[in-house]
C-alpha cells in the first residue's frame, strides 16, 4: 500500500507540471486535472497512512513519554496503550463513515468530474480510504497488544526496579484524575467560549504526555463538537467528513510538488553549494555565519 502510494503521489507531480506547462506554454489547461488531483490528495495519505504509524513516524513530543518509557517503562506501557486505544476508536468511526460513503457512491453509481468534459466514478476512491483506515486501525490494534503486553512484562520485573515509585504509579494516577476530570466536564454545561479554552488545555496536556498530535486534535475535535451539539452522533458525521471530504482540495497538491523541489535540492547539492556561497560572502561581516544559515 504504501509503494502504490508513492508511486501514486510521483504521478501526481507528473500531472500537476504537465497542466502548468500546458497552462503557461500551450494556454490550454488539462480537463480534469484539478479534480483527479483533488480525490488523490486524500487517497495517498490514506495509502500511506498505515506503514507510517508503523515505522513509528506519526508526530509527537517524545519529551515526556521517552523519560517514561526509560525510566518508568510500567507507566510509558499503558501510556501508550491509552493513546493506541484512541486511535483504534478513532479509526473505528473513520471506517463506519468511510464505509457508508463507499456502499452508498457504489450503490448509486456516483461520479465527480464535469460533464461533458471529464468524469469518472468515485467509489474506487472511497474503497482506498476504507482500506487505509482498516489497516490503521488494525495496525493501532497491534501496538496496542503489544504496549499491554509490554506493561505486563514491566509489572512483573522480579528487578529491584520494580517499586511503586520505578512503576511510575504516580504518573499513572495523575492520567486517571486527568481522565475523571474530563469526564465531569464534557458532562457539564459549558459555553463555546469555555469549550473552546477547555479544548487548547487539554491539547496541550495531551500532546506534552505524548500523544500523536493528529490523533489529539482528532479526539480534541470530536469532543468539541459533542460538547456544543449535544449529541456524539454529530460528532460521527464530522469525522470521517473531516479526514476525507476537507482533503479534497486541489491546493493541496502544492505538498507534492514541495516534495519535488526537495529531492531535486537533496539530490544536487544546491542546498550546500548555496549555503557555501552565501557564507563566503558573508564571511567579513560580524555574525555572518548566522545571517548566511
Amino acid at each position: 500500500m504504501n509503494s502504490i502510494g508513492t508511486l501514486w503521489v510521483f504521478g501526481m507531480m507528473l500531472i500537476i507540471c504537465a497542466d502548468i506547462f500546458s497552462r503557461n506554454v500551450l494556454n490550454h489547461p488539462l480537463n480534469g486535472v484539478p479534480e483527479i488531483i483533488a480525490f488523490s490528495i486524500a487517497g495517498t495519505i490514506y495509502l500511506q497512512l498505515a506503514n507510517t504509524l508503523h515505522a513509528g513516524r506519526f508526530t509527537r513530543a517524545e519529551l515526556l513519554i521517552e523519560w517514561l518509557e526509560v525510566k518508568r517503562p510500567f507507566a510509558g506501557c499503558v501510556f501508550n496503550s491509552v493513546f493506541n486505544l484512541f486511535g483504534i476508536i478513532v479509526f473505528l468511526i473513520m471506517v463506519q463513515g468511510f464505509w457508508g460513503e463507499f456502499s452508498e457512491a457504489w450503490r448509486e453509481n456516483e461520479i465527480a468530474g464535469v460533464p461533458g468534459v471529464i468524469t469518472f466514478i468515485v467509489w474506487p476512491f472511497y474503497l482506498i480510504l476504507l482500506v487505509g483506515a482498516v489497516a490503521t486501525g488494525i495496525e493501532f490494534l497491534l501496538r496496542f497488544v503489544r504496549e499491554i503486553t509490554g506493561a505486563g512484562r514491566a509489572l512483573r520485573n522480579p528487578s529491584g526496579r520494580a517499586s511503586a515509585t520505578k512503576r511510575g504509579y504516580g504518573w499513572l494516577i495523575a492520567l486517571a484524575a486527568f481522565a475523571v476530570v474530563i469526564y465531569f466536564l464534557t458532562t457539564a454545561e459549558l459555553t463555546n467560549a469555555q469549550i473552546g479554552i477547555l479544548s487548547i488545555i487539554c491539547m496541550l496536556i495531551l500532546i506534552y504526555a505524548g500523544m500523536p498530535i493528529g490523533i489529539a486534535l482528532i479526539v480534541l475535535g470530536f469532543c468539541g463538537i459533542w460538547m456544543m451539539k449535544g449529541n456524539t452522533a454529530i460528532a460521527e458525521r464530522m469525522l470521517p467528513q473531516a479526514g476525507a471530504e476537507y482533503m479534497k482540495n486541489y491546493f493541496f497538491g502544492v505538498v507534492p510538488l514541495f516534495v519535488l523541489m526537495g529531492l531535486l535540492v537533496a539530490a544536487a547539492d544546491v542546498g550546500k553549494e548555496t549555503f557555501q556561497v552565501a557564507r563566503w560572502a558573508m564571511r567579513r561581516v560580524r555574525g555572518g555565519l548566522g545571517i548566511a544559515t
